[in-house]
């Protein structure tokens, strides 16, 4: 018996790799600055996150990000992406990554601290 197309849809989804961008900022303050304004220019909520990356040393290996609070965006389509990487540069990030992931449920489910980043503005110190 065929699965039903919701199911069908929900299975691409997952497997499907996403276009994420992440942004460090000095701090909370800042990062929420960031989420406030791409809600404001029509960025939908379930496509960013917030979160904190742990210090080195706090990791089984040495990690190749600097720690810091971190905005993570899906950016699916190129209008999308101009418009994060205009708002990271807006609020200067220190540094900005992009990647491929899994994205659901408003969140990048496959983040590894440790993986090598692909920086389009490496990290730059305080």
């Amino acid at each position: 018996m065929p699965r039903p197309v919701a199911e069908r849809l929900e299975r691409r989804i997952d497997t499907t790799m996403a276009s994420i961008l992440s942004g460090q900022c000095d701090d909370f303050e800042v990062a929420r600055a960031v989420v406030d304004e791409l809600l404001t220019l029509g960025m939908p909520e379930e496509e960013l996150e917030i979160f904190a990356l742990n210090a080195p040393g706090q990791h089984a290996r040495f990690p190749p990000r600097p720690a810091g609070v971190r905005v993570v965006a899906h950016v699916p389509t190129r209008q999308h992406r101009e418009c994060v990487l205009a708002t990271f540069e807006r609020h200067d990030t220190r540094s900005i990554e992009e990647a491929e992931g899994t994205w659901r449920d408003g969140s990048w489910v496959d983040f590894d601290p440790v993986s090598v980043p692909r920086w389009i503005k490496p990290p730059h110190p305080q």
